[in-house]
């Protein structure tokens, strides 16, 4: 299954443009750390750039429905490939991002991921086998147990029980059925009240280290106005986002 045809003409663009920009200077990384201080904003993106963005990735959620040849893996891969080029065609009309090629390190990613869909194994997406010490959570595992962690504490911090808060938290994640195998012998409740407890514990403790470090940055305050002005705003908003979640592919 080839990547759809829409997405193959900014993808061979971006290319191009990524080749020139290290032709053009072979030292370059993209990194801008020489300017990152001296960085001056630009004109914001015009309505239309907005509005054609929107439309983009709109199109991006719709566009592999109509594939029924596809399996549900490809079809994820298309949708993110197809947003991830809305995004960058987005960058791109900004002429502080475009001028700097800060955009295309995502247009790397788009091209993998469609070189990935292809049959053949990008680089960029190589497995990096675990050595000692390296996380063994996926992203989406740390950010459940996070989530779950932070919303039983946000729960008492309004004085209902441990219990209640648990219960509050497990129904959410049990209604998208987020619970991994290796909890299934544990009710969601309890799961969820042992992740906020191995949390507390802080660095060198049983947490997964992603988990840890997302919790962290929302116990500094640092994510806090994101989710709300009180704690119980602030559990509401992490529960309906349990709630809402994609199912993981646990394993």
């Amino acid at each position: 299954m080839r990547a759809p045809p829409q997405l193959a003409a900014p993808v061979a663009y971006h290319a191009d443009c990524l080749a020139e920009a290290q032709m053009d200077d072979p030292e370059f990384d993209l990194t801008g750390l020489r300017e990152v201080h001296n960085v001056k904003p630009g004109p914001p993106p015009s309505p239309t750039a907005q509005a054609e963005l929107i439309k983009a990735l709109l199109q991006a959620q719709s566009m592999s429905k109509t594939e029924m040849a596809m399996s549900e893996v490809q079809r994820e891969q298309h949708v993110a490939t197809a947003a991830l080029v809305a995004v960058c065609e987005f960058l791109h009309s900004m002429p502080q991002v475009s001028s700097r090629g800060l955009h295309l390190p995502l247009f790397r990613l788009a091209q993998a991921l469609g070189d990935l869909t292809n049959g053949r194994q990008p680089q960029l997406l190589t497995a990096v086998p675990i050595g000692k010490g390296r996380p063994r959570q996926s992203i989406a595992e740390d950010w459940l147990v996070a989530a779950a962690a932070l919303a039983v504490e946000e729960l008492l911090a309004t004085n209902i029980s441990r219990p209640q808060a648990a219960q509050k938290v497990g129904q959410a994640i049990a209604a998208a059925g987020l619970l991994p195998k290796t909890q299934k012998e544990r009710s969601p409740a309890v799961a969820a009240l042992g992740w906020r407890d191995r949390l507390r514990e802080g660095p060198g403790g049983s947490a997964p280290a992603g988990a840890l470090a997302i919790w962290e940055y929302h116990r500094q305050g640092l994510g806090q106005a994101e989710l709300g002005s009180t704690p119980a705003d602030r559990a509401a908003r992490l529960i309906n986002m349990i709630r809402k979640a994609t199912p993981l592919r646990w394993r």
